[in-house]
């Protein structure tokens, strides 16, 4: 087989690898997070606890992406993965998966490889974006699903009328700017404009539809703190 193509072949067996091995920890996480649910909603935290979540959301990543080879500051990646004798027959095996249940050439594979990678990844975002976003981002969210593009003033509107009212103890007026944020930074919502302004609109992203079906797929509650 032509060296590019047997690279092209490891790069599929990988991603392959990664979506197959995430998966059952993703849904065992989800079975974790399902169990916290409550009946009516969410269990209230204390005040120590609501504002850790706070602060975590401040310094929540973005969305990260799929690992890719990289070889070390001034080298250059071998045409080939060095042999192993841990790595090797997994990836035997592997490749024998991919060619029986990806009929095709190398292209076709590595298309539906990218995509139950990709697939994966968008899986654990989202599961880590639930971890930490509170019940009132997820009532802005489906506003925005309904009613489409709306300014920076109605989602302080929407901030107002759910976290504000039901936490004033822990929400304030100031602190509107980081509920928000959180939102942009996990991409689910994008601004038309920077810098921000009541006027500015703000819009759900695909990725933030996705999130809201990720949500009705799974089961979890939509009725969290917060």
């Amino acid at each position: 087989m032509d060296p590019n193509a047997q690279l092209a072949l490891v790069i599929v067996t990988g991603l392959l690898a990664f979506a197959g091995l995430f998966r059952p920890e993703v849904r065992k996480k989800l079975g974790d997070l399902r169990a916290l649910t409550f009946p009516g909603g969410s269990a209230d935290l204390t005040g120590g606890e609501a504002a850790a979540q706070i602060e975590a959301q401040k310094h929540a990543p973005e969305t990260e992406r799929l690992p890719v080879p990289t070889p070390e500051p001034g080298e250059r990646l071998p045409e080939l993965p060095p042999p192993s004798p841990v790595y090797g027959p997994l990836e035997t095996e592997l490749r024998h998966r991919i060619e029986t249940v990806v009929p095709g050439g190398l292209d076709v594979q590595m298309a539906w490889a990218v995509r139950i990678a990709v697939a994966a990844q968008v899986e654990r975002d989202h599961e880590q974006t639930y971890r930490l976003i509170f019940g009132s981002q997820i009532t802005a969210l489906k506003e925005l699903n309904v009613r489409g593009p709306i300014t920076v003033a109605q989602a302080k509107e929407i901030y107002a009328l759910t976290a504000l009212r039901n936490y004033p103890d822990i929400f304030k007026p100031e602190t509107f700017e980081a509920w928000g944020d959180y939102l942009l930074t996990r991409g689910l919502v994008a601004v038309e404009r920077q810098p921000v302004d009541d006027d500015t609109r703000a819009a759900l992203t695909p990725l933030g539809k996705d999130f809201l079906m990720f949500l009705t797929g799974r089961g979890l509650s939509e009725h969290k703190w917060g």
